[in-house]
């Protein structure tokens, strides 16, 4: 994904060091602010983190990203207030510290269809504030994706690339991991119900030496690629549904996969 508008509602560390890590990677790209603290707003446009101040309706409009930086406690009233405002297409993503909060406030709050993909970036300073902000900040960082179970493939592929331009990698947290299991409980256990199925089945043809072991073997292995791209046994998403775990599951490292490349 290559936003050309996006919109950066908060304007502290994390949220100025995106806008000047999104116009590094791409000059062309306008960067609009929000912030409730209107000096951060002042210093974030001085250190060109964001092109241009606004108000929230203007911020969002036509933005193809949208990019929530604000402390956790703020969150769930800006889900109220962005959610009659929010283009239709945009990936909105947050940065917040905790999870289980978040998606429930997003899947509560914002309209049906919204592409939100919940985020943490595990990169900070000792110095807070748009003036400390680094285009380099994310670079070789982790950053842990939690998409609500609703999001489409697309969002969460577009959030990996929002991501991948960054600089970032990503790994696993067991508390976040924790939040993401709780949220996702439903379609975690029915994956996870299928794969087991697939090795047992298996297991049951290699200790009876089947003669049909090789081909046994090969479904065995289809299923399990089919499995990690949410289709195991024939079992498509159903519409709307986020098929996790998939190719970027726990089975490839963990739960959120590895977004980034080595580096």
């Amino acid at each position: 994904m290559h936003p050309s508008r996006v919109a950066i509602l908060g304007t502290g560390l994390i949220g100025a060091s995106v806008g000047l890590a999104l116009k590094a990677l791409r000059p062309t790209t306008q960067v609009v602010g929000y912030d409730a603290s209107g000096d951060h707003l002042r210093r974030a446009q001085q250190v060109k983190a964001i092109d241009r101040r606004a108000s929230l309706r203007d911020a969002l409009a036509d933005a193809n990203l949208v990019i929530l930086s604000t402390p956790v406690g703020a969150m769930k009233s800006l889900f109220e207030e962005i959610g009659p405002l929010l283009p239709v297409d945009a990936l909105v993503m947050d940065t917040g510290s905790t999870k289980a909060r978040v998606l429930e406030w997003a899947a509560q709050l914002l309209p049906d269809g919204v592409r939100f993909v919940g985020g943490h970036p595990m990169a900070g300073k000792t110095d807070i504030g748009p003036d400390a902000a680094d285009a380099k900040l994310f670079q070789g960082a982790v950053w842990c994706l939690v998409p609500l179970p609703t999001a489409p493939r697309d969002a969460i592929d577009d959030a990996v690339r929002v991501v991948e331009s960054l600089g970032a990698l990503s790994d696993s947290d067991p508390q976040m991991f924790a939040d993401i299991a709780r949220t996702n409980r439903d379609n975690l256990v029915r994956r996870l119900d299928l794969y087991v199925d697939e090795l047992l089945a298996l297991r049951e043809a290699i200790a009876a030496d089947a003669p049909d072991l090789k081909e046994r073997f090969e479904k065995a292995r289809a299923l399990h690629a089919d499995w990690l791209a949410g289709r195991a046994q024939g079992q498509t998403a159903e519409a709307g549904e986020n098929p996790l775990p998939s190719t970027r599951s726990m089975l490839t490292g963990s739960l959120f996969g590895r977004f980034g490349r080595d580096r």
